[in-house]
């Protein structure tokens, strides 16, 4: 694996804060707040925006980053790994166009997608694209291996610069 980029910052452990969750959720929406809501991450110009629907007292955008859904029981659950690496979406935003960073647009449903893939850490931000905005749909930690390959499949088949 290569080395981590300068401007990834260190995850965030739930042991940081001796196991208290409600603490730790909180922690990480202030750097929510701090990078999507009290001064806006930009991408070329275009501010990133979120689903702003409260779930919880907190933005449902909040909740697609830092859980995943049991497509089971359809509820959402604390994912860890998106926990410890929520700082990092907006470094990957505004460094997208660092080589480390796989950028490339594709349709979900009929919707512009544009993903930013830190490869060498295994992180993917899926960001909606519209005319004037850039939507926050999600971040992932990539650990599945098949899941990974598809990523770099769909890359190498459509990668073309950002702009």
């Amino acid at each position: 694996m290569s080395q981590k980029p300068k401007w990834i910052s260190p995850i965030i452990e739930l042991t940081s804060f001796n196991g208290d969750a409600v603490k730790y959720l909180d922690h990480l929406f202030s750097i929510f707040k701090k990078d999507f809501i009290d001064k806006p991450c930009k991408l070329d110009g275009k501010v990133i925006v979120f689903d702003k629907r409260l779930l919880n007292g907190k933005p449902e955008g909040f909740w697609h980053v830092t859980s995943s859904l049991d497509k089971r029981t359809k509820q959402r659950t604390p994912d860890m790994r998106r926990c410890e690496r929520l700082p990092w979406i907006k470094g990957i935003i505004e460094n997208q166009h660092d080589t480390v960073v796989l950028s490339w647009r594709n349709d979900r449903d009929g919707e512009k997608r544009l993903l930013l893939f830190l490869e060498s850490e295994d992180f993917l931000v899926v960001l909606g694209e519209k005319k004037t905005v850039f939507i926050l749909i999600t971040a992932i930690y990539v650990d599945n291996p098949a899941q990974k390959a598809k990523l770099l499949k769909e890359y190498k088949a459509k990668a073309a610069p950002v702009n």
